[in-house]
């Protein structure tokens, strides 16, 4: 069996990872003098995930958590549910802080486990689950034959957030070839291909689960988007080493 060497990744990694930090502290800086700034708070989200998705395809357990605790809280603030005070502006540039210091241990020949990052996961997280605001029912379009017995309560009101703002709902299923060595670095190009096309609602496996290879050939993610099913199936087929892509 052959054993895949990430450190010929650890280079370009760091690169981008360094210049995620930089674009996500200019954005707070932002949301600091502009707390209701959708547009810094959307691409300080999709950085965060970004960031999440590239540490732990890397094995970089910490800089995954502690990302994965930023987007939770980002992705409560975007959808209406919690807003951003002076103490969460100050814990997101500890956060980033932080994650600089594990990148500077990685580049010198470290590694993330040797960073405490104390209670800040804790702090983040607790502040995504601040959630109050409340949506009407609106009517869901759900595509195709995407089964809803699949889905919690709190995804399908995703589902009828994404049908009030005119949205409908895919069932994507993407299968990679047998021979594709990195399934989760593939995945994860395909679940921000189609981040760009729209809403992931749900992943199936987990996207933590996809992120840690723990899946055979096959997983499935339900988009909610205004582009038709041919795009997204386009989209998501131009990846290397799909092998196929259903769109419901």
């Amino acid at each position: 069996m052959t054993t895949l060497d990430m450190n010929q990744y650890l280079g370009p990694f760091l690169d981008e990872a360094g210049d995620n930090l930089k674009h996500l502290d200019d954005l707070i800086l932002v949301i600091e003098k502009d707390p209701g700034n959708e547009d810094a708070i959307a691409e300080i989200f999709r950085s965060a995930h970004t960031l999440k998705g590239m540490s732990a395809t890397m094995g970089f357990e910490k800089m995954a958590t502690l990302t994965h605790s930023m987007e939770d809280m980002l992705d409560a603030v975007r959808r209406g549910k919690y807003t951003l005070g002076p103490k969460d502006i100050d814990l997101l540039f500890r956060s980033l802080d932080t994650l600089q210091i594990m990148v500077d241990s990685i580049r010198g020949g470290e590694n993330d486990s040797s960073v405490d990052i104390g209670d800040l996961a804790v702090l983040l997280r607790n502040a995504a689950a601040e959630q109050s605001a409340s949506l009407p029912a609106a009517e869901t379009k759900l595509s195709g034959k995407a089964p809803m017995s699949y889905l919690l309560e709190e995804e399908g009101e995703w589902i009828r957030e994404a049908a009030a703002m005119g949205f409908t709902v895919h069932e994507v299923v993407v299968t990679l070839t047998p021979e594709c060595m990195l399934k989760a670095a593939r995945a994860f190009m395909v679940v921000n291909r189609l981040e760009e096309m729209g809403e992931i609602i749900k992943a199936v496996p987990s996207v933590e689960a996809i992120e840690n290879e723990e899946f055979a050939q096959d997983f499935t993610l339900w988009l909610a988007t205004s582009r038709q099913g041919g795009e997204i199936h386009d989209a998501a087929a131009r990846i290397s080493e799909v092998a196929s892509v259903e769109v419901r």
